[in-house]
């Protein structure tokens, strides 16, 4: 960041981070359908959030069932490292009732609370992605307590080796002022030659939200605030609010280069 230092007279906006993070254990590749199933989730926010809860416990029948029902495999310790992450970020991992919960709108679990800041998953049901049956977790949780048989939820081993494990962006913000408000979500994808970084945006604007997808290497592909702009500068996309600047606000961004140009000719040094 500092590259382009006079930009930010055009980007100054009164805007307060309420919170941010910042994550070294992320994957290496994502896919821009992954990011925009995250949008809609965060826009949509069918349940409600695990509010004041600030750890997650996961027991052995839990990590278990993980292994042969959701998958990938991984050891305990990085799950629940990637548990304790997502739980940092709103409405990654939501409460659907007072026992269930859920992870990035797919993954069931069932938990007891320890404390008023400590949750304890008890198992994994499953994917809803892999079985839609979960989609009505109520009447199956119902069928497992009353009858004799017990609804098949072991995934075979191929799919398993298949899933993905729920993405954590590289950064994560929350800012904004008194009537709108944002998130922002930056994720990392190294499928290429070099990096190439993508963003969730949600807005929450008085009863309304709003998401999209951004594309950090795509300067002009959407019109954005001067809060978002700033938040970017501030955590190092100077070049693509630069370049986003020239793309929309050309002739201010001229005016702007033109005095700094006028500034450094007066006062350089004799």
């Amino acid at each position: 960041m500092g590259s382009y230092p006079g930009i930010r007279r055009l980007i100054r906006h009164k805007s307060k981070v309420l919170l941010g993070a910042c994550f070294l254990s992320i994957p290496e590749t994502i896919k821009v359908s992954e990011l925009h199933k995250i949008k809609v989730m965060l826009t949509t926010r069918e349940y409600r959030p695990f509010d004041k809860v600030k750890q997650i416990q996961i027991g052995e029948h839990a990590f278990l069932r993980w292994q042969e029902r959701v998958g990938p495999r991984i050891s305990i310790q990085n799950l629940s490292k990637l548990l304790q992450e997502l739980l940092l970020l709103p409405y990654h991992i939501q409460r659907i009732t007072d026992d269930t919960g859920i992870i990035d709108d797919d993954i069931l679990f069932t938990f007891i609370m320890i404390d008023p800041e400590t949750i304890y998953i008890t198992t994994f049901y499953g994917r809803r992605s892999l079985n839609p049956g979960l989609f009505n977790i109520k009447d199956l949780r119902q069928y497992n307590q009353t009858q004799n048989e017990y609804v098949k939820l072991k995934t075979d081993e191929k799919t398993i080796k298949k899933q993905n494990l729920p993405p954590v962006p590289k950064q994560f913000l929350h800012f904004g002022g008194r009537k709108t408000k944002y998130t922002l979500e930056i994720f990392r994808d190294k499928r290429h030659t070099k990096e190439y970084y993508f963003a969730v945006l949600v807005t929450y604007h008085l009863d309304q939200v709003d998401g999209k997808v951004i594309d950090l290497q795509n300067k002009g592909e959407h019109a954005l605030t001067k809060s978002v702009l700033q938040a970017l500068y501030r955590l190092g996309f100077d070049d693509f609010v630069f370049h986003h600047l020239k793309f929309h606000k050309p002739e201010q961004l001229e005016k702007l280069q033109q005095k700094e140009a006028e500034w450094k000719k007066v006062n350089q040094p004799i």
